[in-house]
């Protein structure tokens, strides 16, 4: 039973960013750590590291009828099919890489294909430990609409003893490991936590459509028309148009539809026996 339910499982696909295009990179071993980890110890996950060193410097001339350098569409693309992302980003002057800085403009441009998306956050450099610039990606990711996490945190001194990665940029400290496959799996939560709480505000939107789609017509019976011929049967002008409902409506409102049209029936008649004062207009 256990093995049925791991297959069941949704994969979360995660679009993998590095803001440095060196070689040997420390935060370029990071994502390479990460997935890793993600083969070995985080089932659920799939990385894909997203290389953005051929995309060329943001220039809106480029934008042709709308459409964009083919290897921008392909970047593009990228994004918006992942489930979430992951930002390896060194610190340069406080702030993050020109290149990811760069990636993530062309990204943003209409339609911006980050929104509404997790991500987490991680660095490697002296110091801090690129902290700074993982505070200023953050506020990008508020005009983007990005979801961060915001535990736990990584920062890793690259240069403090013991030694943290090999001479290749691979991720050697085991230490280090664990808090990175930590960040993986919060990830991954607040990734499945957000897909889930949007799937119930759009069977919610569903619902109330529904609803509105059922409602029966209104009568007015306490409203005497200057001819004096009775009550009139038409929505009053400040009452929305019911909403009509596509054929792709969810199996859980199908289900409900015996319900809001007995429900709607027994509202209609209690309004009609109930008795409404005579205004004179």
């Amino acid at each position: 039973m256990e093995a049925v339910v791991t297959a069941q499982q949704p994969v979360i696909k995660v679009a993998a960013l590095c803001g440095s295009l060196r070689k040997a990179s420390f935060n370029r071993g990071l994502i390479r750590s990460a997935m890793q980890l993600v083969k070995d110890s985080v089932k659920g996950m799939e990385i894909e590291y997203v290389d953005i060193a051929p995309l060329p410097m943001l220039n809106t001339d480029l934008e042709v009828n709308g459409t964009y350098p083919p290897v921008v569409e392909a970047f593009r693309q990228k994004i918006l099919q992942a489930d979430c992302y992951l930002f390896a980003s060194p610190e340069y002057n406080y702030s993050v890489s020109g290149p990811l800085k760069n990636a993530i403009d062309w990204a943003s441009r209409p339609p911006n294909v980050w929104a509404d998306k997790a991500a987490a956050i991680v660095s490697a450099g002296g110091g801090f430990g690129g902290g700074r610039a993982q505070y200023h990606l953050r506020q990008i990711g508020v005009y983007l609409d990005l979801h961060f996490i915001n535990k736990p945190e990584f920062f890793l001194n690259a240069f403090q003893p013991p030694a943290k990665f090999d001479s290749d940029g691979n991720l050697i400290d085991e230490q280090s490991k664990e808090q990175l496959k930590a960040v993986l799996l919060a990830l991954k939560a607040f990734t499945l936590r957000l897909q889930a709480f949007g799937l119930a505000k759009l069977q919610e939107d569903k619902f109330h459509d529904l609803q509105q789609h059922l409602r029966p017509p209104i009568s007015r019976p306490w409203v005497a028309n200057r001819s004096g011929s009775g009550s009139s049967s038409t929505l009053p002008p400040f009452l929305p148009t019911p909403v009509s409902i596509p054929r792709s409506a969810t199996p859980l409102l199908q289900r409900q539809v015996p319900f809001l049209r007995k429900t709607a029936h027994d509202s209609s008649n209690a309004r009609a026996s109930r008795p409404w004062p005579l205004l004179q207009l």
